[in-house]
Order: structure tokens, then C-alpha cells, then sequence
């Protein structure tokens, strides 16, 4: 699921607030802010993954949802 951190105001639809939420960016500063968010919004477990990011996380052949009309690979 796409959602910039900067648009975090709540757990986005889709989200189990009970189950671990993986947060996955290219730097770990964003990552951070973005599981803090989720953290304070009532996800029990959001897990900050850093070293690698979105491009290891792609390379390891994870699923990536591309937000409407990004192009490919971002």
C-alpha cells in the first residue's frame, strides 16, 4: 500500500491496526516518522525496515503497489 507519510491522520483502510505493518522507504529517517504515525494512531506493531529499503525490497521480488500513474519502477 502507497500512502506518504506526510498523509498519515489515521490507520489507512486496509490496515489491520492488530497485525504487524511493515513501513518500507528508501531512507530510514521517513520510515521512522511514518511507523511513529501508524504507532500513534493505534497499529499495535509497525516495523521500520531501512537497510536496502523500497529497491532491496523490489529486488527480493516482494510485492510493490504502484500509486495511480507512477511510473514503473518508482
Amino acid at each position: 500500500m502507497h500512502t506518504p507519510y506526510h498523509d498519515i491522520q489515521s490507520v489507512p483502510a486496509g490496515i489491520d491496526p492488530e497485525s504487524p505493518v511493515a513501513v518500507v522507504r528508501i531512507s530510514g529517517q521517513r520510515s521512522a516518522v511514518a511507523a511513529s504515525l501508524l504507532r500513534r494512531h493505534g497499529v499495535h506493531e509497525a516495523l521500520q525496515l531501512v537497510d536496502g529499503g523500497v529497491p532491496l525490497w523490489r529486488r527480493e521480488g516482494w510485492p510493490v503497489e504502484e500509486p495511480e500513474g507512477a511510473p514503473s519502477g518508482s
